[in-house]
């Protein structure tokens, strides 16, 4: 039996209020996410048969890395469409970016040309172990020509994990938007990462939750992350947008 075949098997105890997904890697080829066609539409029918009705794909455009732009995410995008279209997989599918935290991401906030999904949402992540010097400056311009910026999993940062989350609360503070990873409420990544996911939760903080999903390893754990109480919790305190992108 394949992972896909006793995923479809199991059944959810709690039932997904949240039917839109910002935060994922199923562009082939281009990333660190999937490889093939075959394993972005395995894993997009996953979240089909999690009950999503659409998902924003966020390739990682990070400079000497990961060097994507429009002219390598876009036909990604419509090819994906084609291949959920002609396996009757009705999931709507959107693209922006993970943008990472470097020069040529605040030289893109500059000249105004960045991917963004829904109402001008930038979604963008950090280094894990070195705090950019420049983070809160960029927030502001990006806020100042418009943008409504996204902070990526802030959950996973290293030098964020103080006792009370003092330099979060900060940039809350300054109306920056917060993207968890729901993997991080059940270990995936590690027991801390949990810790600062739970009060993350708790002090209500967490605009946008993610699966961040890149293989099929994601889609068991994502599926037993929406079975945890934590999850439940998020979804009870209203403050999700994911909905807000589907159309009425």
């Amino acid at each position: 039996m394949s992972l896909f075949s006793s995923f479809l098997r199991k059944k959810t105890v709690f039932e997904n209020p949240v039917f839109v997904d910002i935060h994922s890697h199923f562009i082939p080829g281009i990333d660190d996410g999937v490889k093939t066609e075959d394993e972005s539409l395995e894993l997009l029918s996953g979240l089909f048969h999690l009950g999503y009705k659409k998902v924003v794909t966020t390739p990682h455009i990070y400079q000497g890395v990961f060097k994507n732009s429009y002219e390598t995410i876009l036909p990604g995008l419509e090819r994906m469409r084609e291949v959920l279209k002609q396996n009757s997989i009705g999931i709507e599918l959107e693209a922006a970016a993970e943008y990472f935290f470097d020069d040529y991401f605040l030289k893109c906030i500059q000249e105004e040309n960045l991917l963004t999904f829904g109402d001008n949402y930038v979604l963008f992540e950090l280094s894990s172990n070195v705090r950019p010097r420049q983070l809160e400056d960029a927030v502001f311009e990006l806020k100042l020509k418009g943008y409504k910026p996204v902070l990526a999993h802030p959950e996973r940062y290293n030098y964020f994990h103080e006792p009370k989350l003092d330099s979060l609360e900060k940039l809350k503070g300054m109306e920056l938007l917060f993207q968890m990873n729901a993997l991080a409420l059940n270990g995936f990544y590690n027991n801390t990462i949990m810790r600062v996911a739970r009060q993350l939760i708790k002090n209500e903080w967490i605009d946008w939750v993610g699966s961040d999903m890149h293989n099929m390893r994601y889609l068991e754990s994502f599926r037993d992350a929406l079975e945890d109480e934590y999850y439940e919790k998020l979804c009870a305190t209203g403050n999700l947008l994911n909905n807000t992108l589907i159309e009425n």
